[in-house]
């Protein structure tokens, strides 16, 4: 494959996205930014952009302490977060890339790694849905990064996943496999229900990459191992997004065996799933 067709290999799974917004640890310390010194403001308060032009009743202008700016700033990240789990269920995923380089900015301005590694997280899905496969795992890498200085189990497990999906657009299986291996050995037990971020539980959608690349190599035991892990998983207690995802690569793998009579009726699931999830909504 031409290097530049393989640059923007699009998905080949429809399993992509987010429907919530991923918490956050509390924000770190960040100090006294110096700033507030350097533009004439007294120490230990800031004004917002405008303020100055609109003092109230003919009063000086209104100031907000430090520590509540830095928490307006902190929640302005937060929203981007928010309006990126809105536009990607639509398929926005390139309004996504008008505000997660912002929020990128306000991170780094603010010294938060933590938030400054979210936003990798996320341009990573980005990236990879839009077919920027390096620029995805450029952008997982500095994700991953990011959670293991901060030691942050969830950002670490988000990365992997990240890379698994875009090394296995590319088709380099092995490093795949190794990526989202890790991946699902990390989010088992307590933490098989968190989504952080994406539309179905993480959990289950490491099983459904890894399975489809162990069957792309040949390891179809495994494979179908790893999925049916992943639909027990998306059935206790039921969890529809996951539970389509995980059936429908159940399928691929017995497709891929070439074992059509087992495929079929395993196929027939999520269109069932599909339609009466589409049918609870009206």
């Amino acid at each position: 494959m031409p290097a530049e067709d393989a640059q923007r290999a699009r998905p080949v799974h429809p399993f992509l996205e987010q429907e919530q917004a991923v918490p956050h640890a509390p924000a770190p310390d960040l100090g006294r930014p110096a700033s507030a010194q350097q533009h004439g403001q007294p120490r230990g308060e800031i004004h917002l952009p405008g303020e100055r032009d609109a003092p109230v009743e003919g009063g000086p202008p209104r100031a907000v302490g430090l520590e509540q700016a830095l928490e307006i700033l902190e929640t302005a990240i937060d929203l981007v977060f928010d309006l990126r789990a809105s536009l990607a269920p639509l398929g926005e995923f390139t309004r996504t890339l008008d505000h997660l380089p912002r929020a990128a900015g306000q991170a780094e301005a603010l010294g938060d790694r933590r938030r400054l590694g979210w936003v990798s997280a996320y341009l990573t899905q980005s990236h990879y849905t839009l077919g920027e496969q390096a620029t995805a795992i450029r952008a997982a890498e500095r994700a991953q990064e990011a959670g293991r200085a901060l030691r942050d189990d969830a950002l670490q497990i988000v990365a992997a996943f990240g890379l698994g999906q875009a090394h296995h657009v590319l088709g380099d299986y092995r490093a795949a496999q190794r990526h989202l291996g890790r991946a699902v050995a990390a989010v088992d037990g307590g933490l098989s229900r968190e989504r952080w971020g994406m539309a179905g539980l993480v959990s289950v959608a490491s099983r459904i990459w890894l399975a489809a690349s162990l069957a792309d190599t040949g390891d179809f035991a495994e494979a179908l191992a790893r999925e049916r892990e992943g639909v027990a998983l998306a059935e206790t207690p039921e969890h529809p997004w996951s539970l389509a995802g995980g059936v429908m690569t159940l399928g691929f793998v017995h497709l891929s065996q070439g074992h059509l009579g087992e495929a079929g009726p395993v196929l027939v699931e999520p269109v069932d799933l599909a339609v009466a999830a589409t049918a609870a909504a009206r």
